[in-house]
């Protein structure tokens, strides 16, 4: 053995048993010029060298090229306190791979060694490899999913958010990775955090929660389904959830609804759709203390314009009836075709004003409108009002009909 002792060589002969069997590569390296004085059978293998080929060379012979400006520093750390890391070694025809190294300096015959244990992480490394580009792959399908995806902890924290769920929250991953929802979404988050309790607490799933959230864009309307997330033993450690943009569908909805609520011809609400509202403002008048107004209004001779002129005239007066309607009451007016020739105008907030300036605003727009003479015929109209009053307010039914015969009584004392 190159340089060594009688002494020293028997200390590498008790050592042969695992220099012969050691799997991992074994080193004796001379620190002064990075000599190789012995090297174990694993060590022929691996670097695909002959015991005396291998035995002649230094360490920075076995280093890839690239890696030769760290190998001084190295074998400084090593005598000095021990050091592990990872580096790249080449064999006899050239061939590089990686491995861990971990070396520590020790003194035989009076010289500094470092003792080396040199260990082949190639599968290591492939291992790592297809984790990353499994990860990566991952990321990457996450990231085209027409879906917002994201992943919390029990503590509420975000792990994981995909690209869509980023890019509606108008943030990074980094900006949003690691917060809370209440540090992102305060004025949401305590809806957020119930059903993500609700979800880990009973390990069962939660789907199809609607909800509103606001984004860089401005409201949208989303779908999530929140499944419990478990590790590799069944725990639940979190909650992993799944959202699809809504807000087309719900516009969708609003739109229909709104369809269903409104008149075709006049484009004013339809009787369900004056209900509906009213209903919504009678429940609200206790609370405000504010009275209402209701108007009840009859077209005149409706039925003598469709025999004379036909029904298509007769449809032009009932639009024409809507539009002075819509010019006599204000936009936060609900105002209605509740009936073939009748309409409804519920007034809110009239503290102000009263039914005579009702009335007689109506009958101005009614006088200017005739005025014009664009018709072969008088729009003439009959109304009355009935108001509701905060201190004993009246159902919608009794509201209702009591204008009603107010109206009647009006129009038989033309």
């Amino acid at each position: 053995m190159n340089g060594l002792k009688p002494n020293d060589i028997r200390c590498f002969e008790q050592s042969q048993l695992l220099y012969e069997n050691s799997r991992d590569i074994l080193l004796f390296v001379r620190l002064r010029d990075g000599r190789i004085l012995e090297a174990s059978r694993s060590a022929l293998e691996a670097y695909q060298y002959s015991r005396q080929e291998l035995l002649s060379k230094t360490i920075f012979d076995l280093r890839a090229p690239d890696t030769a400006s760290e190998i001084i520093t190295q074998m400084s750390a090593a005598d000095h306190s021990g050091v592990l890391f990872e580096t790249s070694h080449r064999r006899k025809d050239g061939t590089v791979f990686p491995v861990e190294v971990s070396s520590q300096g020790a003194s035989i015959g009076g010289e500094r060694v470092l003792f080396s244990i040199v260990r082949d992480i190639t599968e290591r490394k492939l291992a790592e490899q297809a984790i990353l580009r499994e990860r990566g792959e991952l990321e990457y399908i996450m990231d085209i999913a027409p879906v917002m995806i994201f992943y919390k902890d029990r503590g509420n924290r975000i792990v994981r958010v995909n690209r869509a769920r980023a890019e509606a929250s108008g943030l990074t991953r980094e900006e949003m990775e690691g917060k809370s929802a209440f540090d992102l979404f305060p004025h949401q988050a305590d809806g957020y955090w119930k059903d993500d309790r609700d979800v880990m607490n009973s390990g069962k799933p939660k789907r199809g929660i609607v909800e509103m959230i606001e984004t860089s864009k401005g409201p949208m309307w989303i779908r999530t389904d929140k499944f419990p997330y478990r590790n590799g033993v069944g725990k639940v450690t979190g909650v992993i959830g799944f959202s699809v943009d809504i807000t087309e569908l719900k516009q969708l909805e609003e739109g229909l609804r709104e369809m269903a609520l409104r008149d075709p011809l006049t484009g004013l609400y339809n009787r369900r759709g004056f209900i509906t509202l009213a209903e919504q403002q009678l429940k609200t008048v206790k609370r405000s203390k504010r009275p209402l107004l209701l108007t009840y209004v009859d077209i005149d001779g409706l039925k003598q314009i469709n025999d004379a002129l036909g029904h298509e005239e007769g449809d032009r007066a009932l639009t024409d009836t809507a539009g002075i309607l819509r010019g006599t009451f204000r936009e936060s007016d609900i105002i209605a075709r509740i009936g073939g020739d009748e309409f409804a105008v519920l007034s809110l907030d009239v503290a102000d004003m009263n039914r005579e300036a009702y009335s007689a605003r109506l009958q101005g727009n009614v006088d200017a409108f005739n005025a014009l003479r664009q018709r072969p015929y008088t729009v003439a109209l009959s109304w009355d009002t009935a108001v509701c009053d905060p201190r004993a307010p009246l159902s919608l039914d009794k509201l209702l009909s009591a204008a009603d015969q107010l109206m009647y009584r009006h129009k038989k004392d033309k």
